[in-house]
């Protein structure tokens, strides 16, 4: 199930299981096949439909460019019933705050 990106993190203790890596705890960081991942799971939770399920009605795009992370968030739910497209462009510095927080997160939980 490793392999599947956001689904994968969508599940619980996923996070936890990544973070066995010896690499990933000290470095607070996340295997960069995930870094992706996790950025689009974190504009779910801030920018998606509320309690939506978000492997059938939300699409998350993050592309890195220059200077950090051009993404779109489309929620086919939305509080009127419509479909709503937001995008939002992260710096290198905000993408790296959210992963560290996620893994500090995930830690916590595992404490």
């Amino acid at each position: 199930m490793e392999g599947q990106g956001k689904e994968f993190l969508a599940r619980p203790g996923s996070l936890q299981h990544l973070l066995q890596c010896d690499d990933c705890r000290t470095e607070r960081s996340l295997p960069p096949h995930h870094r992706l991942a996790a950025l689009r799971r974190h504009l779910h939770l801030v920018w998606g439909a509320q309690d939506g399920d978000w492997l059938l009605h939300m699409h998350v795009t993050a592309e890195e460019s220059d200077g950090g992370y051009d993404c779109t968030v489309h929620c086919s739910v939305s509080e009127y019933g419509i479909s709503a497209v937001r995008s939002v462009r992260l710096s290198h510095e905000e993408a790296t705050h959210v992963l560290s927080r996620t893994v500090e997160e995930a830690l916590a939980q595992d404490a």
